[in-house]
């Protein structure tokens, strides 16, 4: 959870039971993320700019892996983990 509130989540909005949308405001990424589950049980990622641009999509993703993936995205600085 601690990892969820580095982000700088300020909205989260269901659009049309298709996917989750945040607001995030991140170190690395400020703008939007939008997770979405596919039939196979995979996620994609995508990174999308403020302005509503697609900068990046991530697919193939587990859930297990799900916050460490936006995590590397969006907010983690190597030299803060120990």
């Amino acid at each position: 959870m601690t990892m969820y509130w580095s982000w700088g989540v300020s909205k989260l909005v269901n659009i049309d039971n298709k996917g989750l949308l945040m607001k995030v405001n991140g170190h690395h990424h400020k703008g939007y993320v939008f997770v979405t589950l596919g039939y196979e049980d995979l996620y994609k990622v995508h990174i999308i700019s403020t302005h509503g641009n697609l900068k990046e999509t991530i697919d193939g993703i587990w859930f297990d892996m799900l916050a460490e993936i936006i995590d590397n995205r969006i907010e983690r600085i190597k030299e803060y983990v120990k």
